[in-house]
């Protein structure tokens, strides 16, 4: 059975362990701080959760974000995780557009 994959209304950040569980653990200032960060920019988009996902952080938002707005997202990480210029930030949209699931396989 083919299900829906991941939405693209979410962004998708590769991090090591420790600085992803350093932002979700402060996941209600994240979003606040990256909302305002958006905001300076004139962005429309708007951050609504952060949490742990996969090898990073996943960000769901309004709507799809354009390279401009993961700029601005990968700026304001740099800035707020204490991340240095030379540490790799490259915030992401989901590329997969299903994914098999299975269901009720028998032992």
């Amino acid at each position: 059975m083919m299900t829906q994959g991941p939405t693209r209304y979410q962004v998708l950040v590769p991090l090591d362990s420790a600085t992803a569980e350093l932002i979700v653990a402060n996941a209600a200032s994240a979003v606040q701080f990256c909302n305002k960060s958006l905001v300076e920019a004139r962005s429309k988009l708007r951050v609504e959760s952060v949490h742990k996902a996969w090898d990073g952080v996943s960000m769901s938002t309004n709507s799809v974000a354009s390279a401009t707005k993961l700029e601005v997202i990968k700026q304001w990480l740099k800035k707020t995780a204490g991340l240095g210029e030379s540490t790799e930030v490259e915030p992401c949209l989901p590329q997969s557009k299903s994914f098999l699931k299975i269901l009720d396989v028998p032992y």
